[in-house]
This record gives structure tokens, C-alpha cells and sequence, in this order.
């Protein structure tokens, strides 16, 4: 068993550095109904979790571009998971895409600093997301936010191993922005006015998905784009949302 543990572990590890959709080890256990703005994004076929999304109106849901890049003109191929804890309990509610919109600016083929630039998409559901108090919209900031400002960050993250099968639950943790320069340091390039950075303690404290939320006073700030995770070096990068506004509220 301990064997086991110790492989799925350094597992995560290896696809945690710099990490395309990676998970993440530990955190705090968290309810849907904390936060019920967060939905999993995943494959309609197999119901396999792509990354994290955040619903902003009844229609739509933020995400990274990377996310959902793979399955640009196929959107049917994806759904949109809300109002559970677990990523693999039944309870929730699927709903069908209808569109994506990409940032306009956003671009898959520069170098990876432009990548991650303006990685933001915004997925239209088919229908409309049914309010209630484990599927509700998480208000936009009305201010830029600033360093030292206090933040929670959200997602699946690793819960466990049981008999060398990962488990996954909602996890959350705690962190503060940071000056830009911290992450230029660790990504070798350097972050943009639309980009925040921030740090986690340690590696077992980390928690999140890509396109999942960064929250400050109950807005959203932040949507997880970019993290690396060897050797204690957790630093993260997330799109500004308060510096996208321009952009979202052009497609809603």
C-alpha cells in the first residue's frame, strides 16, 4: 500500500509541474453549497473531468482557453457538471454547451509566456443553469485587486489514495497576491497587468483546477490558469478578471 501511495504521489508530482490540467495534492475539505459557483467541465462521453469552471450567469461559465482548446467546433463534446462536491458522485446537474468564446487576443500557438496571456473562455450552456443554493453565479469585482489582498482558492484537489486510486474531493485553501515579480522568477517569463501571482505554503496545502476560482470579499478576482508544484515552488498564475471585464461583458 505504502508503495502504492508513494508512485500515484510522485505521479502527480511529474504532471504537476507546470501543469496542464493537473491536479492537486491536499487542502481543506469545502462544500458545493460554500461554493456553488464551481462546476466541472468535462467530457460528455465518459463524464471524465477536464478542469474547473465558474458560473457567472444563468448562461454562461468561465474557464481557461486551454481547457477547452482541444474541443474547439466539437462543443457537444463537452457538458458542464454543477452542484456537487465529489467528481464522482451522481448528484449534480449536467448541462449541455452550446458555444465557447474565446478571448480575442488569445492564442494557442505562441510561446508559452503568450499562451497563458488572456487564457480566458467563457462557455455557453445549452438552456439555462438552474439556481439554488448549490448552483448560483459568483458576482465580477468592481475594483482591481491589489498585493497582500487575502484569497481563497478552490477545486478538486487530492483528497486521498485508497488502494492506489486517487480520490478526489472539493478542497480548499488560502493565500494573498503577490507581486508579479515572484512568478516571473519561476516561469522564467514575465507575467502581464492580466495576470495575478500568488503562493501556497507547502505542496500538501495545494488545491485547485484549472478554471477554477480565486476569491477575494466574495467576488471572483482570479481564474486558475498556470501552476508549478516541484520542489516547493508553488507559485500560481491566474487570469485578472477585473482586467478581462472589457472582454466578458462583451459576450454576456
Amino acid at each position: 500500500m505504502r508503495i502504492q501511495i508513494i508512485a500515484v504521489l510522485c505521479t502527480f508530482l511529474f504532471i504537476g509541474a507546470f501543469g496542464k490540467n493537473a491536479r492537486i495534492i491536499g487542502g481543506k475539505a469545502a462544500k458545493i453549497r460554500d461554493f456553488p459557483f464551481l462546476v466541472s467541465i468535462r467530457f460528455h462521453i465518459n463524464n471524465i473531468h477536464l478542469c474547473g469552471g465558474v458560473i457567472i450567469s444563468q448562461k454562461h461559465v468561465l474557464t481557461v482557453a486551454h481547457c477547452v482548446q482541444d474541443s474547439l467546433s466539437n462543443w457537444s463534446s463537452l457538458k458542464v457538471f454543477a452542484g456537487s462536491s465529489s467528481l464522482s458522485a451522481v448528484e449534480g446537474t449536467a448541462y449541455a454547451v452550446e458555444d465557447v468564446k474565446f478571448h480575442p487576443n488569445y492564442n494557442v500557438i505562441l510561446t508559452a509566456e503568450d499562451h497563458y496571456r488572456n487564457d480566458l473562455a467563457i462557455v455557453f450552456v445549452i438552456g439555462f443553469i438552474q439556481f439554488s443554493e448549490l448552483q448560483q453565479a459568483i458576482p465580477l469585482p468592481t475594483a482591481d485587486c491589489t498585493i497582500g489582498d487575502k484569497v481563497t482558492i478552490v477545486g478538486w484537489g487530492l483528497a486521498s489514495v485508497r488502494r492506489g486510486v486517487p480520490i478526489f474531493s472539493l478542497r480548499k485553501d488560502k493565500s494573498s497576491i503577490l507581486p508579479r515579480e515572484h512568478c516571473n522568477q519561476v516561469f522564467n517569463f514575465a507575467l502581464y497587468d492580466e495576470q495575478i501571482c500568488t503562493y501556497l505554503k507547502a505542496f500538501n496545502s495545494e488545491v485547485g483546477d484549472d478554471g477554477g476560482p480565486v476569491i477575494s470579499n466574495g467576488k471572483l478576482v482570479g481564474i486558475i490558469s498556470l501552476r508549478s508544484t516541484l520542489f516547493n515552488d508553488n507559485y500560481n498564475v491566474h487570469s485578472n478578471v477585473y482586467q478581462q471585464l472589457d472582454f466578458i461583458r462583451s459576450v454576456l
